[in-house]
């Protein structure tokens, strides 16, 4: 069963939201660059690069937080 564009965009963004570490920002960002092999789609591609961008600066945020 072949899964929808906009349906592994979708679950992308799920992955992005629950990370809660750099080591999985990392494999969430490999998603990213396999979404846009596979569609092509450079409009999704960056908007999928800012979700981890702002998910990758509230990490850092919290991380000095606690501090």
């Amino acid at each position: 069963m072949r899964v929808k564009a906009s349906e592994r965009y979708d679950k992308i963004v799920s992955v992005i939201k629950s990370c809660e570490t750099k080591e999985q920002l990392k494999n969430a960002k490999n998603m990213c660059e396999t979404h846009l092999q596979a569609t092509e789609n450079m409009n999704e591609y960056m908007f999928l690069m800012n979700h981890l961008l702002n998910k990758e600066m509230r990490l850092g945020y919290e991380t000095k937080n606690n501090r």
